[in-house]
């Protein structure tokens, strides 16, 4: 029985040495070398890489108008300046604009500019009779490579498209038009508040259509009839939200009837407090009764 114990014992601890030591032994085990001539084939499967090769301040618009007025029905030409600070030549010039519609400009030829060279350029604007009276802001634009690098460079202008002479008198036509509405609207709110009707709205409404109607009449006193319909393009929202105000006030009750009602409402439960019985009273009332007994 005793050797039984001895021999299970040494399987025991001779198992626990294999699994302990194997791991050691795989790891231990040198990696094969193998001899001889191969043919590797290596896929392409490279990615094309994004590069920033633009960079400015080598094509420059040195000179430039910040502004610009232009009547409907017209055209202007203004020029600009363009300058090459590269040590090197520059190819492939090209001009545009944006915040202007494509057929409404057109620019003078350049193709190149050599080292240190600048070039003027004529940018014209022609701008059609339909065209919005509005004030446009206009990024002219230029571009080209040096070498491989593209260089760019753009500016700014404000574009003022001013009314002809039609657009004048449809102006006129709109600021009279809006005075009258503006006059009978002040004679209504005017009733509305004797009546005793909250206007508080509809007056706010309507003192700012009379400043935008008192800036354009200005406009055009002085001939300046852009200023004239900026004022003035927007009263129509401005006047139909006033009607739609001045409508609901006029169905409703006027301002001191809803504070009568409210003070006979008041006058109601003081007095209903003050005459009818309470309950302890009611109960009190009641005993008595029970107490005395029915009359014989």
């Amino acid at each position: 029985m005793r050797m039984n114990t001895i021999k299970f014992m040494e399987i025991i601890t001779l198992t626990l040495m294999f699994s302990l030591f194997m791991p050691l032994m795989v790891f231990a085990t040198p990696a094969a070398t193998i001899t001889g001539n191969f043919t590797v084939t290596i896929e392409n499967v490279s990615q094309p890489i994004e590069t920033n090769e633009t960079t400015r301040g080598l094509l420059i618009i040195s000179q430039c108008p910040d502004s610009a007025e232009i009547t409907q029905g017209t055209s202007k030409t203004i020029s600009i300046t363009i300058k090459n600070n590269e040590s090197g030549s520059i190819t492939d010039i090209s001009l545009g604009a944006t915040g202007i519609t494509t057929t409404w400009v057109s620019f003078g030829a350049i193709s190149s500019l050599e080292t240190g060279e600048t070039k003027d350029v004529n940018v014209t604007f022609n701008i059609p009779k339909t065209a919005t009276v509005e004030l446009k802001t206009v990024t002219i634009s230029v571009a080209g490579k040096s070498g491989t690098v593209e260089v760019k460079d753009e500016k700014k202008l404000s574009l003022k498209v001013l009314p002809d002479e039609d657009t004048k008198a449809t102006i006129q036509e709109m600021y009279d038009n809006y005075m009258s509405q503006a006059i009978d609207m002040n004679k209504t709110i005017s009733k509305l508040t004797k009546q005793g009707k909250d206007t508080t709205v509809a007056q706010s409404i309507f003192d700012d259509i009379w400043s935008k109607l008192s800036a354009a009449k200005a406009g055009i006193d002085k001939g300046d009839y852009f200023s004239a319909f900026t004022n003035l393009k927007d009263l129509g929202t401005k006047i139909d939200l006033a009607n739609k105000e001045i409508e609901k006030i006029s169905k409703g009750f006027p301002f001191w009837i809803y504070i009568l009602i409210a003070v006979v409402i008041i006058i109601v439960a003081v007095l209903a407090y003050m005459f009818l019985p309470s309950k302890g009273e009611e109960t009190e009332e009641y005993e008595e009764e029970y107490e005395e007994g029915p009359e014989e």
